[in-house]
C-alpha cells in the first residue's frame, strides 16, 4: 500500500527589491498559503527557509507547528575544480502532547538561486512526516 505524499506545489519565491524579505507561496491541492521571512544580513537562505515553514504551518492542523532550527551551504570540489553546492536544513516539528520537538533533515542541491534550493530543501525535511498529518 502507498504512503501519502505531502508534496505542495512551490508557485512562488520572491526576494524583495531591496533583499530585506523573502516570500514563498505553496499550492497543496488548491490550498495555497504564503509565508514570508526576514532577511538577516545577506541571509536571504535562512529567510527562504523560515518562510517555508510560516507557508506549511498554515497547511497544518492546529496542534502541529514548524520552525527553522538551522540551514548549511556545503560547497565540494573534485580534482577537476567541478563542484556542487548543497543546502541542508532543519526543521524542528512541535505536535501537541510531546515534549520535546521533532528534528526533520532535509537537503536539495543548487541549481541557481539558493532560496530555491533552500525551499526545497525544507520541503524535503517535511514530506514524508507532514503526509498522515496533512492528508489524513
Amino acid at each position: 500500500m502507498l504512503q501519502p505524499t505531502f508534496r505542495p506545489i512551490i508557485s512562488v519565491i520572491r526576494v524583495t527589491p531591496d533583499r530585506s524579505c523573502v516570500e514563498v507561496n505553496l499550492d497543496m491541492e488548491g490550498m495555497v498559503a504564503s509565508g514570508f521571512g526576514n532577511v538577516i544580513g545577506d541571509d536571504t537562505m535562512r529567510a527562504a527557509g523560515v518562510a517555508t515553514c510560516e507557508a506549511v504551518d498554515r497547511l497544518l492542523p492546529d496542534g502541529y507547528e514548524l520552525s527553522l532550527a538551522w540551514v548549511e551551504l556545503f560547497k565540494r570540489t573534485d580534482d577537476t575544480g567541478e563542484g556542487h553546492a548543497v543546502i541542508n536544513v532543519a526543521v524542528e516539528l512541535r505536535t501537541l502532547g510531546r515534549a520535546h520537538p521533532e528534528t526533520l533533515l532535509g537537503a536539495a542541491l543548487v541549481h541557481h538561486d539558493v532560496e530555491v534550493a533552500a525551499v526545497r530543501a525544507t520541503l524535503d525535511g517535511l514530506t514524508r512526516r507532514l503526509a498522515p498529518a496533512i492528508l489524513g
